[in-house]
């Protein structure tokens, strides 16, 4: 009787077959996986974008209620410590101090989905209190639920800006075609209140092999927060003043160049963007206006941690930007101002990420 065996032509053809079918099986498997991440990513994107636009009204109530109709101030805050000494705040977010509780109810809304760290519990102390003032560790506490103290970088009012940017002035002048500026003055603005100088993140990439020219930024933000670090909080620092420095970033600032070609860099506040309007017979002009004002928008910037790469919230590179009309509006990474690199650069070298 004549046995039936494989010959190495079946042989063949079956792997052939085993290893196609393991093609598709692992292609579909990629491919669920991508579906996935891009629903994952699209529903943080989302729930980022309603997190501004939760900010866009509580702004609006705050507004309702603040003389002249300002939005709060940006977070340069000083708090005096158990020594009598004054510490220092200066970050790219509201005040907390002067939005919670009244305005800010939920904490969470400083979080975005896409940002890895800092989590809600950043925010709050054990007992539950969001941590919007100044206690030293030597006090015992507040301490955020991850064990870090308050004077951890990463924790306390100091990570209001790791998720939005939030800066309280108009500025609409920030196209390399208006300037970039050096940023030596600020620096030691910013040594001499106490905060690490902008120059460090430089120096740091420098000495992993990366070298950069010094730093620079658009010139109307760089020529605002120095005339707010140098001719505000400096002299009210000196003079012990904490009411004066924690109003350093509340009022109208001089710089060149100002919003709609003036020399004035003004606060937010509810009708400034009748300095924009080039069509008074316009009615729907000041809609209009405000719809171009930006006032907060997901964080990014040139990472000196991973070595000058940028970082965003979302992918592809981009972020969403809250408008003073309270729209939320996605912009690609240097598709206009404020997701530009030269704004990535100043940011860089000012928080030191």
């Amino acid at each position: 009787m004549r046995k039936v065996g494989m010959t190495a032509l079946k042989l063949l053809g079956l792997v052939g077959i085993v290893c196609l079918v393991a093609v598709v099986l692992f292609a579909g498997v990629l491919m669920t996986l991508g579906v996935a991440a891009r629903a994952g990513e699209s529903s943080n994107r989302a729930s980022c974008q309603n997190n501004l636009m939760q900010f866009g009204m509580l702004y609006k109530l705050y507004a309702q209620e603040s003389p002249g109709g300002h939005y709060p101030p940006m977070s340069l805050r000083g708090f005096e410590t158990s020594g009598g000494d004054i510490h220092m705040t200066f970050n790219f977010g509201p005040a907390v101090d002067t939005i919670y509780p009244d305005f800010l109810t939920d904490p969470g809304i400083l979080i975005c989905p896409s940002t890895p760290d800092p989590s809600h519990d950043s925010f709050m102390s054990e007992a539950g209190i969001v941590l919007t003032e100044w206690r030293g560790p030597e006090e015992g506490g507040p301490r955020t639920l991850n064990g870090k103290p308050c004077t951890d970088p990463s924790a306390c009012i100091h990570a209001v800006d790791n998720s939005y940017w939030y800066w309280g002035f108009v500025f609409d002048k920030l196209e390399v075609e208006h300037g970039l500026a050096p940023l030596e003055r600020l620096s030691d603005a910013m040594s001499e209140l106490g905060l690490i100088p902008v120059d460090r993140m430089s120096k740091l990439l420098t000495a992993q092999g990366i070298p950069l020219p010094p730093p620079a930024g658009p010139a109307q933000i760089v020529h605002a927060f120095e005339h707010i670090l140098l001719e505000r909080a400096l002299p009210a620092l000196e003079a012990g003043d904490l009411a004066a420095l924690n109003a350093a970033a509340d009022a109208d600032v001089p710089a060149t160049p100002g919003n709609a070609g003036t020399d004035t860099v003004h606060r937010l506040r509810e009708g400034v963007e009748r300095f924009f309007i080039t069509d008074v017979s316009n009615p729907a002009a000041a809609d209009t206006a405000q719809a171009e004002v930006f006032v907060m928008f997901d964080a990014f910037g040139v990472s000196a941690i991973n070595r000058g790469i940028l970082y965003f919230n979302h992918i592809p590179g981009g972020s969403n930007v809250l408008y003073m009309d309270g729209h939320v509006e996605f912009i690609g990474f240097q598709e206009r101002p404020p997701v530009t690199n030269p704004v990535a650069d100043f940011a860089a070298a000012v928080l030191r990420r």
